[in-house]
C-alpha cells in the first residue's frame, strides 16, 4: 500500500510546489473519506484515521495547515490533477498503471488493518521430562 502520491505531468517541479504550499500556508490533500479506518468522517464531521494523521503530520512538519479534499477515487487515481490538490495521502495499492500517472512514496508503507490483528504467541506447553507410566 502506498502512503502518498503526487500527480505526474504537472508543470510545477517539486521545489515549485513546496514553495507554493509554503507561500499559501496550506497543503491541499486529497483522500477517500469512506475508507475506515484509514480516512473517514467521524460523527461530528471531523476527518479521522491513519491517513488523516499522516497528512496532518506532514503539514505540521512543513509549518502549514492541511486542507482535505474528497474527490471520487477515479479522479485521485487518474493523475494530472490540474492543481486541484497538492498530494494524495491514502492507502493505495501501487500498480504499474498508477505508477505511470502518480509518483509514489519510496518505499511505500505496509499496514495491517485492525480487522486482521496478529495472533498472540502462545507459550509452548511444558515438555514432560519423563513419559507417564501408563504409556509404557
Amino acid at each position: 500500500m502506498a502512503l502518498l502520491a503526487v500527480a505526474c505531468g504537472g508543470e510545477s517541479t517539486a521545489d515549485d510546489l513546496l514553495g507554493e504550499i509554503q507561500e499559501r500556508g496550506t497543503i491541499r490533500v486529497s483522500t477517500d473519506a469512506n475508507y475506515e479506518p484509514q480516512s473517514f468522517l467521524d460523527d461530528s464531521g471531523k476527518f479521522v484515521g491513519f491517513d488523516i494523521d499522516v497528512a496532518t503530520e506532514i503539514a505540521k512538519r512543513l509549518g502549514v495547515e492541511v486542507e482535505f479534499i474528497t474527490p471520487d477515487w477515479d479522479l485521485i487515481t487518474a493523475g494530472n490533477w490540474g492543481g486541484q490538490w497538492d498530494m494524495s495521502v491514502g492507502s493505495m495499492t501501487v500498480t504499474t498503471g498508477r505508477q505511470e500517472v502518480l509518483d509514489f512514496a519510496n518505499p511505500p508503507y505496509y499496514y495491517t488493518p485492525p480487522s486482521s490483528p496478529p495472533r498472540p504467541r502462545r507459550a509452548s506447553p511444558p515438555r514432560p521430562t519423563q513419559r507417564p507410566s501408563h504409556l509404557w
